[in-house]
């Protein structure tokens, strides 16, 4: 992860693309963001993104996910890469 400033990190960057999903259900200690490896979604996820679910998928990943980074419940926020922002992060960071 890349700390970008104090409230959000990089988890992974838009070159992955299409990927992003897989990479990060691939990559990342799924238990950490109250995810399972037998969650629905994150077997879709892992199919790849030609699995017709696959953004669906993505997307209720995005929802259910949180993890505790200093003491602050933090989310995905995956627009062009994957970030992970603090829950008190302004606003006007979001497009």
């Amino acid at each position: 992860m890349t700390n970008t400033d104090d409230k959000c990190e990089l988890l992974l960057d838009s070159n992955r693309g299409v990927y992003i999903p897989q990479h990060f259900c691939q990559e990342f200690k799924l238990k950490e963001f109250g995810l399972s490896d037998d969650d629905e979604d994150v077997k879709t996820c892992l199919n790849g993104p030609d699995n017709e679910w696959y953004w669906e998928a993505w997307a209720a990943i995005c929802d259910k996910a949180v993890i505790m980074l200093e003491g602050h419940a933090c989310y995905l926020y995956h627009d062009g890469a994957l970030w992970v922002v603090r829950d008190d992060m302004p606003e006007e960071w979001f497009p």
